[in-house]
């Protein structure tokens, strides 16, 4: 990575790469330092060499971690004095990061586009170049290695054995009404989510909004859902968690429905199956990530339904994911062509409020001659009672 960031320095003819955030919130500062942490702390890659501008409390938990050449305490420039002396900390700060500037001997930086306004504009006010540009650090992260592979693909048989316990619930469950029962409870979306999330918990991932949307809400395809789940309609589960420990994501959705769904419903399953697989056989290096979705568009309008409108199919087709659950590169109407390595998301999905919503999500690795899926989960739609 290290070269990669010199010659995007050199081509562009800057002095050095800057990020300043919590590398837990910031994938790109955890991936170039692979040092956790949630506070602040500047991040700074010079033509030569790459350093961190960090507190003292953290500093020596960085020596040991973070993989970087040199780790400059804030102390070194009399952070604590500077306030003492009655500046407010963000000025101290600015000047401690103008004086850090100066000793690196670099003038003009380049930053990502999420770099906070007052330090680049306190930069620019002591007539330091700050420019923002398309983050280098994104478009190397979109190649993973074998390591970052197998990181995720564990990430993924964690939500295939969250998905499982939720399956099984659904099987123990009955219908009473129109209303699905476990143990005389009703079965609610939040319940069925909390069994998914204990699952991953016990298994070391963390999870936020784990969709399980029942019925109507199943035809927004970002719906959390809610509420009791009823006999034969669709439930759309999306699984996405990130590893405790390694920070990488699994991403994987399947649409289940207890007892005789309508025809429509089955009718659109079928399709987004077909489509997926379609995308699926279509994945190889240089294929553009838009013929893969034109594809997949063209699969669904063959069958009659919508295209980019309201209803229907009304999203790109996937992502790639990292240690961001969505990253590069974007499976849509972008030109790109595929590369090996590259982890995405194929996750055609059909919608109508009517109706309710479909969606299959597998997580696949572009290969030399193809793709490699890391999914091996079933995707049959009707779940019948084992009680």
């Amino acid at each position: 990575m290290k070269q990669a960031l010199i010659d995007f320095l050199k081509k562009h003819g800057m002095d050095a790469y800057m990020i300043y955030a919590g590398s837990a919130a910031d994938a790109d500062l955890y991936y170039a330092t692979r040092f956790l942490a949630y506070d602040p702390f500047l991040y700074v890659h010079t033509r030569k060499m790459d350093v961190l501008l960090i507190s003292n409390m953290e500093a020596g938990r960085a020596e040991k971690q973070a993989h970087v050449d040199e780790i400059a305490p804030l102390s070194r420039y009399d952070f604590i004095e500077q306030i003492r002396k009655g500046k407010t900390p963000e000025h101290a700060y600015l000047d401690v990061v103008a004086d850090f500037v100066s000793d690196l001997g670099i003038q003009k930086i380049a930053v990502p586009h999420s770099f906070g306004l007052y330090l680049a504009d306190g930069l620019r006010s002591k007539n330091i170049d700050v420019t923002p540009v398309n983050s280098p650090v994104q478009r190397l992260r979109a190649q993973k290695s074998s390591t970052e592979i197998s990181f995720i693909r564990s990430a993924q048989s964690a939500a295939e054995r969250a998905v499982e316990k939720a399956e099984n619930i659904l099987k123990q469950s009955t219908a009473r009404d129109g209303t699905l029962y476990v143990n005389s409870e009703v079965l609610t979306c939040e319940k069925l989510r909390s069994i998914i999330e204990v699952s991953l918990l016990y298994d070391g991932y963390a999870t936020e909004t784990t969709i399980v949307a029942a019925g109507a809400s199943s035809a927004d395809p970002h719906n959390t859902g809610s509420g009791p789940i009823k006999y034969g309609e669709p439930i759309v589960i999306d699984v996405f968690p990130q590893s405790k420990l390694n920070r990488y994501h699994g991403d994987m959705t399947r649409t289940f429905v207890y007892g005789k769904p309508r025809q429509e419903l089955i009718d659109m399953h079928e399709m987004v199956r077909a489509a997926q697989q379609t995308a699926i056989e279509m994945i190889r290096p240089g294929v553009a990530a838009s013929e893969i979705h034109n594809l997949v568009c063209s699969v669904f309008e063959s069958g009659g339904y919508d295209v980019g409108k309201r209803e229907g199919f009304t999203h790109s087709t996937g992502h790639g994911v990292g240690l961001d659950v969505h990253e590069l590169p974007a499976v849509g109407a972008n030109n790109e062509p595929l590369k090996i390595g590259n982890v995405i998301t194929i996750e055609p999905g059909l919608y109508y409020q009517d109706t309710g919503g479909v969606r299959i999500e597998d997580i696949v690795v572009v290969t030399e001659k193809g793709c490699k899926n890391l999914n091996s989960y079933h995707k049959k739609l009707i779940i019948e009672e084992t009680r």
